[in-house]
């Protein structure tokens, strides 16, 4: 399931100020003068709206025009405003990844009406149109050989495909004709005649015949020339590629159905003139689109089952005047379930055990300024210098290799390749090691040559990275010749990429070049800093290393307010000093259940009272009243003003607390006229106080009546759920189902769809840094042949120091007869008809993927590019590129990628474009475009690193 935010301009970057604290009017969970509301506004003009997830419209209604309401003139100055009934109801069902379900829905409200979106000059939303498909005379090239006129050698008629058939025409030709040319003799045209797929048969017309063009049965043996066919339709395909077989040709205007796209492809379905429905796949371009409407739906609630998608559009911000506010524009939108949503909230099913990336940080949590952790480094132990910062310097240490006589040693390991010193000789020995071994040390064999042998001595921690004082380096020593020829040793400071060795024994060093962190106040120097108070932090935004003794640290920055005050905190967070917990630990991120009751206006006097109406027990609805009125009621008098609101909503603590209350109550769709009345009557009772004017007595009828009247025109919920649905089901969906219940769980839907956004999606990542891409072409040839790109992939992973393990054969193959291979995740395979398939480890390929990018390592994938060729051991890849980073923008999830098949001219427009991408499919493909071309790229396998 993909899921967005319900319009394009919010992000995760700006979706704080999205919660409903910019709102005019409509807050989540209740409104001015105690009114429960179980959404917000979308308050942008005639803004483009989204389907906030994958789904199915399940109700919906289309307002012709807006809906009048005025005040009665005679008792007020006369108020008149606009506002629509539009709506539509979808339907989501979700499935985590251990198999837990809940079926949810969204409600977008006041959506704007067919006249407006008119009168906008907008678009009707495809959700709301019937879109019909007809066949266009425009038909996708073919491969063949050209069928030239018989009056002019340059016309050419039309291409007859390679493998169909045509007769001979063995009519004498006369001498004079263009094809007993003397340039044109030597190809051989030959009358021929030729009937095509509709049937039609198409005489006098001349092909060359030449140099196997053509065999003596009349099959077109050559694919040679590129053009239209003789049919006048579209061509229906096998597959959806150009290469496919060709089935049928659909004639021009035929109305197709349209089943998906495929690339430049339309997989589409139509009644043959026999009546037989026929399955294919088209040439999009041989397709026309048109979008009907039927106008006989608007104003009239219609039962649905229209599949949609994440950040499809569904409709337009519309008009919801009310008194005061007449040109106000809001839709409203909601998100509930009628499931139990405990097991949701609480994680039941244990899903993200493996994703755990979030942490409550406790009050009074210790950050260290510096991690120092302890080592064991002799002196003279050889490393190599790999970066200076400040007073520090990065070292790799390195194993001491020395060649030693094969009589010096003894006790031969042959499982751990290790000798032991003999005593008589350790003296001799320990000198070609600088005297850092100890009689105890083994020494590893590497290579031998005669009587000798190259062995080295692991240093404690070799080939691991630390930061130490640049003063702990030995200098470099530098062999020169005076002007005599002689040898003069002279010493440096080592630079990065020397070898050379320490100075001294070294016992502690750093992770991270260390900082100072100085006291504002003293001056003194910052060992730890203290968090002041608790908050849940995202952990992927932090470095994460582990020390020698394998304990895990983030290099944690971490920000909160206290008192409105901004506070930011930086250090280095113990993993063992918080918990984790993945985004799918809801109810650890704040969410709480709460019972809200069914009151459309929650009555001052049982607020006051402590009591609510007998349809939900006092002890169950409590909860809600002291939560909510005890964050927004700033005065304590029980009612819930715009200044109070207002003030409540400029707090980010308190509209966070408040966006993570599920409430259960009643929806405000399926309310009854007369209880809203009744409700609405009260409250104004309350406030014109015990003894009333005549004015203000018909100032509150004519809202009351106002209200009843709007009221009548937006509910929806009784009509919808008596509505039955007659048409086509998809049965590989779960069942369509309207809300069993009007008692439903409310979410905040922005808090929703970000939580759920964590669930689901995956950070920004990118790793690609252009100084390290490689173009293929900057290699030595391969015998006559550029074919490098897996090896120079192997190059730019090198650059970022990583490794890969070997690529064995297994005893396994995959579905097209193919050897699989260690280390190998064979996401897609080519069939022996060309077509691509998935196989069962596609989805373990993107999170291989996933894992790879989030630890910092580029990864080499292998692409089909429609080729179909089997040059390589799957019989698939034809190409292979260096995954850089995972990112999303409006097309959805996709994958950065270098492309290494290019010339170094190229580099910024092909090699490290950014809109080199490759875009997760619904089925776990990854499919994108070769840079600045049309030919599309699939990926195939997923190549581990060690």
């Amino acid at each position: 399931m993909k899921v967005t935010y319900p319009i394009k301009d919010i992000t995760n970057e700006n979706v704080e100020t999205k919660l409903g604290s910019n709102n005019k009017y409509g807050k989540y969970p209740v409104g001015i003068y105690n009114a429960w509301h179980g959404g917000i506004h979308l308050e942008d003009k005639e803004k483009e709206i989204q389907a906030i997830a994958d789904g199915r419209v399940i109700a919906y209604r289309l307002a012709a025009e807006e809906k009048e309401e005025s005040i009665d003139s005679e008792i007020d100055n006369e108020q008149k405003y606009n506002y629509s009934n539009s709506f539509i109801l979808i339907q989501h069902d979700y499935k985590s990844p251990e198999g837990l379900e809940m079926t949810f829905y969204s409600v977008y409200h006041h959506l704007l009406s067919k006249t407006g979106i008119e009168e906008a000059g907008l678009e009707l939303p495809k959700t709301l149109t019937q879109t019909e498909l007809k066949v266009l005379e425009k038909a996708e090239k073919v491969k063949g050989i050209n069928a030239r006129s018989a009056t002019k050698y340059s016309t050419k008629e039309f291409v007859i495909p390679k493998g169909t058939t045509v007769t001979f025409d063995n009519t004498e030709t006369e001498s004079t004709h263009w094809s007993n040319g003397k340039n044109l003799k030597k190809y051989k045209y030959k009358k021929v005649t030729y009937t095509d797929l509709l049937g039609t048969t198409h005489t006098n017309i001349y092909i060359a015949t030449a140099d196997n063009r053509i065999n003596d049965a009349g099959e077109i043996l050559t694919a040679e020339d590129t053009g239209k066919p003789a049919e006048k339709g579209a061509q229906l395909k096998d597959a959806p590629k150009k290469t496919a077989t060709i089935t049928s040709i659909i004639k021009k205007d035929t109305v197709v159905t349209n089943l998906e796209k495929k690339g430049n492809y339309t997989k589409i379905k139509y009644t043959q003139e026999n009546g037989i429905e026929q399955e294919g796949y088209i040439w999009t371009k041989s397709l026309e689109e048109k979008e009907n409407f039927d106008e006989s739906i608007l104003d009239q609630i219609q039962a649905s089952d229209l599949k949609i998608k994440a950040g499809q559009p569904i409709g337009y911000v519309g008009k919801y005047g009310v008194e005061k506010s007449p040109n106000y524009t809001a839709s409203h939108l909601e998100i509930f379930t009628t499931k139990n949503i405990n097991d949701f909230l609480e994680n039941t099913k244990n899903d993200g055990k493996d994703k755990k990336h979030f942490a409550t940080v406790p009050k009074d949590t210790k950050l260290k300024t510096n991690l120092e952790i302890a080592v064991n480094i002799k002196e003279k132990t050889p490393l190599k210098v790999l970066k200076f910062e400040g007073d520090y310097t990065q070292i790799k240490t390195q194993d001491i290799i020395g060649t030693v006589q094969h009589e010096h040693l003894t006790g031969w390991n042959a499982t751990t390749k290790t000798y032991k010193i003999k005593e008589a000789h350790f003296a001799t020995v320990n000198t070609i090691f600088n005297n850092q071994l100890s009689k105890s040390d083994l020494l590893h064999y590497k290579s031998q040559k005669g009587q000798d042998r190259t062995v080295f001595l692991k240093i404690d921690g070799s080939n691991k990275k630390y930061w130490i004082p640049k003063t702990d380096l030995a200098q470099v020593e530098i062999g020169e010749c005076n002007e005599e020829e002689e040898e003069v040793i002279t010493y440096e400071n080592a630079v990065v990429g020397d070898t050379t060795k320490t100075n001294k024994a070294i016992t502690k060093a750093y992770i991270e070049p260390p900082t100072e962190n100085c006291d504002e106040e003293t001056g003194e120097t910052v060992q730890e800093e203290t968090v002041n108070k608790e908050h849940i932090t995202n952990l992927r935004k932090f470095k994460k290393v582990k020390d020698n003794k394998k304990e895990i640290w983030y290099k944690a920055e971490l920000t909160y307010k206290i008192d409105e005050q901004e506070e930011t905190k930086k250090g280095w967070l113990a993993q063992k000093d918080i918990e984790l917990f993945s985004a799918y630990d809801w109810h650890k991120f704040g969410f709480q259940k709460l019972e809200a009751g069914s009151e459309f206006v929650y009555s001052l006097k049982d607020i006051k009272e402590e009591h609510v109406n007998a349809t939900v027990p006092k002890d169950q609805i409590a909860p809600f009243i002291k939560k909510v009125w005890d964050i927004i009621d700033a005065d304590g008098d029980k009612k819930l003003t715009p200044i109070e609101l207002e003030l409540a909503f400029e707090d980010p603590e308190k509209v966070e607390t408040l966006s993570k209350l599920v409430c259960t109550h009643k929806s405000e769709w399926s309310y009854q006229t007369e209880k809203i009345k009744t409700e609405a009557e009260e409250i104004y009772n309350l406030a014109m106080g015990t003894n009333p004017s005549e004015k203000l007595k018909k100032q509150k009828e004519s809202r009351i009546l106002a209200l009843e009247n709007r009221m009548k025109e937006l509910m929806f919920w009784e009509e919808a759920k008596d509505l039955a649905y007659t048409g086509e089901v998809d049965t590989k969906l779960p069942p369509r189902e309207f809300p069993s219940t009007d008692m439903v769980h409310y979410f905040h839907p922005i808090a929703f769809i970000r939580q759920m956004l964590l669930m689901l999606d995956n950070p920004d990542i990118d790793l690609s840094d252009p100084d390290k891409w490689i173009s293929q072409f900057s290699l030595p040839k391969k015998g006559k042949t550029n074919m490098r790109c897996y090896d120079t992939c192997v190059l730019v992973l090198k650059k970022y120091d990583v490794s890969l393990p070997v690529y064995s054969y297994l005893q396994t193959t995959n579905e097209n007869g193919t050897v699989e291979r260690a280390n190998i995740i064979q996401a897609v395979i080519q069939m022996v008809d060309g077509s691509l398939k998935n196989t069962i480890h596609i989805k373990k390929g993107i999170d291989y993927i996933d894992d790879q990018l989030e630890k910092g390592n580029p990864i080499i994938v292998g692409l089909d590019k429609e080729k179909r060729k089997t040059y390589n051991s799957d019989n698939t890849t034809e190409h292979f590129v260096v995954i850089t980073g995972r990112k999303r923008d409006n097309e959805g999830l996709y994958y950065r990628f270098f492309e290494v098949g290019t010339y170094e001219v190229n580099k910024k427009i092909k090699g490290v474009n950014p809109n080199n991408k490759l875009y997760l499919q619904e089925d776990y493909n990854l499919i994108g475009k070769k840079p600045m071309s049309k030919t599309t790229y699939t990926v195939t396998q997923i190549r581990k690193n060690i």
